[in-house]
C-alpha cells in the first residue's frame, strides 16, 4: 500500500507538503501541487479513509436504528441518498 510518505518522496516534498497539496490547500504552489499529483497518479496513491478519520476524530459514519422496514417511510428514509461534503 502507497503511503503520503511514499507520494512526498516521490516528489521530493515533506509529507505535510503532500497532504496540503492534495486536499487542495490554496496554499501550495501550483507547480508543487502538480508534482505532488503526479508522483500520486505514478504511484496509484489513494487516502486511507480509516487513518484519515482517526485523525480527525470523525468517521463520516451515522448509525440509524429503524423498526418495522416493511412499512414504506422507514425504509425510504433509511435508504435517502447521503447530502454532499460539508467543506
Amino acid at each position: 500500500m502507497v503511503t503520503m510518505s511514499d507520494v512526498a518522496k516521490e516528489a521530493q516534498v515533506s509529507r505535510a507538503t503532500a497532504s496540503y497539496a492534495l486536499r487542495g490547500d490554496t496554499r501550495i504552489a501550483d507547480d508543487t501541487r502538480r508534482r505532488v499529483l503526479l508522483a500520486a497518479r505514478k504511484l496509484r496513491y489513494s487516502a486511507n479513509l480509516s487513518a484519515r478519520s482517526l485523525r480527525s476524530g470523525k468517521s463520516g459514519i451515522i448509525g440509524v436504528a429503524i423498526f418495522e422496514l416493511d412499512k414504506p417511510y422507514p425504509a425510504q428514509m433509511s435508504a435517502a441518498p447521503r447530502p454532499p461534503d460539508e467543506g
